[in-house]
């Protein structure tokens, strides 16, 4: 009887690895298509091909191939949304809270330099890719306010200021991360530091031959 109670208990388990497994795969495999062939020439029906998985099991995951290519974000939003929340409890300003979150963000630490600046190419290439990451973003973006929001008494309906942080927070970011993918042998940590020091600063120019962002390192983006 206790062997038959532990088995029900550890199935859904098993299940859901079950599904993350198939979900990376279909990932995966829409990745390397599109690298490989490019967008246009990459149809549902190769990705799930690949995987050897029917056609209907893809849209248990992903809405579209650009979806499947870029993965699923959901957990990451949770991810920056609970970093934001806590951050901005422990006193951070909403602008800092917002950079440390992004900063501190594994989704893309879990990919190795070469991955992620290949990631980065491929949106900056296929223009319908970077359309659809920046509709996840804009999502996140979303529901970060709500966030900021709620912590400074003010409303999204009525009020500018939590979407302008969440907004100038996330574009500083991903200009870093789209810069490092064209340069690679820089450190893309410093960069999203530098990147939102100069938000916070003001935008100063950079003094003439500055080799980068002359401005100091926000106080606020510890990990």
């Amino acid at each position: 009887m206790g062997t038959h109670t532990e088995t029900l208990t550890e199935q859904p388990g098993r299940r859901e690895r079950k599904k993350q497994a198939t979900r990376q795969a279909l990932h995966e495999a829409a990745w390397a298509l599109v690298e490989e062939r490019g967008l246009a020439h990459v149809t549902i029906e190769a990705i799930t091909d690949r995987v050897d998985v029917a056609t209907r099991t893809f849209f248990n995951y992903y809405s579209s191939k650009e979806e499947a290519v870029l993965g699923s974000d959901s957990e990451r939003n949770a991810r920056v949304c609970e970093a934001v929340s806590e951050r901005l409890a422990a006193g951070d300003s909403p602008l800092d809270a917002v950079h440390g979150a992004m900063r501190a963000e594994s989704a893309w630490k879990d990919l190795s330099s070469d991955q992620l600046r290949r990631r980065m190419k491929l949106m900056r290439d296929e223009p319908m890719l970077f359309s659809v990451a920046s509709a996840q973003w804009e999502e996140m973006g979303r529901r970060v306010a709500g966030i900021i929001a709620a912590a400074i008494g003010s409303d999204t309906d009525q009020d500018l200021y939590p979407l302008l942080v969440v907004n100038i927070g996330v574009v500083a970011a991903r200009t870093a991360m789209m810069h490092w993918a064209e340069h690679p042998e820089q450190d893309l940590t410093t960069l999203i530091d530098d990147a939102l020091a100069a938000v916070k600063a003001g935008l100063p120019v950079p003094s003439a031959g500055a080799s980068r962002l002359a401005v100091p390192t926000a106080q606020g983006a510890s990990t």
